[in-house]
């Protein structure tokens, strides 16, 4: 499990790929659908653009962040 996670450099910070591992044994966890839907929406923020610099319209970004939120809450629970 480390190696999955350290091992695959920019790969460790795709949602898609994360979101494999929690499904695949030994782990079998499966997010519920909408949090599943908000693991999609968050995955379309690539992190290049944590240093990327500009402008971005605040509800994209609110929805982002709120996003984040209800995952993070969902996995603190689990």
């Amino acid at each position: 499990m480390l190696e999955k996670l350290t091992k695959v450099g920019a790969k460790g910070h795709d949602f898609e790929y994360l979101r494999g591992i929690l499904e695949s044994p030994p782990m079998n966890c499966f997010p519920p659908d909408d949090v599943a839907k908000l693991l999609g929406r968050v995955s379309t923020w690539s992190t290049e653009l944590r240093y990327e610099v500009g402008d971005l319209k605040f509800e994209e970004a609110d929805r982002f962040i709120k996003g984040v939120r209800r995952v993070r809450d969902w996995a603190e629970r689990s």
